[in-house]
């Protein structure tokens, strides 16, 4: 049988709007995206003892620009392709005006399908989260060490390996606040770690949500290779109402729960505020992170204006993450 070819897709850009472009590409029929960012590879001050876990060379081998790379399947790439990517391009840059979205120089090249999955897979090893969460991918060894809670992770292409700063902030948060037996609400759960986390650290119950039909099925996949389907249920949703871009209807759920963790972006968390404080049992948490240090004031006084105490706040590189009480009804 013959090999497809794919057509890469690289689009150099900056750490704060490498979502940005992931968005994009995945819109215009991405069959995946990858962000090489050699500021969110961990580095000895992140890990302490437990640098061995990560390849001190995947940093240097990456470029010092952040490239997000998309595949395509060839026969869709033409010159009107080409035209809508830098339409859209052009677009983004006219509705963030505010924004370093970096050159926005496009590149493309033609790859085996197996060249773009090996080329992935070379760069996701073995890494610590906080004081006992070590994230593992499945073709990977690991010698586990006492008090370990090691969570096996095939993420996929698009939804995230975990080696991201905002996961590690939300991650190092629910190891902190959330007690045995609690139940949370994992909103937008992508690859689904952050709900295999909570489950690990002793959660009864975990819901996590994606509005994409993908996610869902992804963190299904990494929730049975934990063998946690019986505390993780994976469901396509979202606290708002809405649609996505096919006309499709988002369905709206209203859980309650002990802790919430979403890491997503500051817009979407300030839009849902209300919704997720009404899903908190009072005396409950909100952890959420993906937010950019310019947007770091705006969330706080989101927060606190939807009736929620703010006591902590983290940052790493870009990032900023907030751990919030919810002391009242809403």
């Amino acid at each position: 049988m013959q090999t497809q070819n794919w057509i890469e897709i690289t689009i150099s850009t900056t750490t704060a709007s490498a979502d940005l472009i992931s968005d994009l590409l995945i819109s215009l029929g991405s069959s995946g995206t990858m962000i090489e960012d050699r500021s969110i590879v961990p580095t000895p001050e992140d890990h302490g003892d437990y640098w061995e876990l990560v390849d001190p060379a995947i940093a240097s081998r990456m470029p010092e620009d952040v490239r997000v790379h998309g595949w395509f399947d060839e026969s869709g790439v033409d010159e009107a392709f080409y035209q809508q990517l830098h339409h859209h391009l052009e677009q983004l840059r006219q509705d963030n005006p505010e924004a370093d979205l970096g050159t926005l120089a496009v590149n493309d090249a033609s790859v085996p399908d197996q060249d773009w999955t090996a080329e992935w897979r070379r760069h996701y090893k073995p890494f610590r989260i906080g004081k006992t969460i070590v994230v593992k991918p499945s073709w990977e060894d690991y010698a586990r060490k006492k008090g370990d809670r090691i969570i096996e992770m095939d993420p996929g292409m698009a939804f995230g390996s975990g080696t991201h700063e905002t996961t590690a902030l939300c991650m190092e948060m629910l190891e902190e606040r959330m007690q045995i037996g609690d139940n949370v609400v994992d909103l937008g759960t992508g690859s689904g770690i952050l709900a295999i986390a909570a489950a690990l650290l002793g959660a009864s119950r975990v819901l996590a949500l994606d509005i994409d039909d993908g996610a869902v099925k992804v963190a299904e996949e990494n929730v049975r290779l934990n063998h946690l389907s019986h505390i993780i249920t994976c469901q396509r949703g979202s606290l708002l109402p809405g649609t996505l871009s096919d006309g499709t209807e988002i369905p709206v759920v209203s859980p309650r729960c002990h802790v919430l963790v979403t890491n997503i972006v500051a817009d979407v968390i300030l839009a849902a505020l209300p919704a997720m404080k009404k899903a908190i049992i009072p005396g409950g948490y909100l952890l959420c992170s993906g937010i950019i240090r310019e947007r770091r004031e705006e969330v706080a006084n989101g927060l606190k204006a939807a009736g929620m105490q703010v006591i902590d706040t983290r940052h790493r590189g870009e990032w900023v993450a907030f751990a919030a009480r919810c002391n009242e009804r809403f």
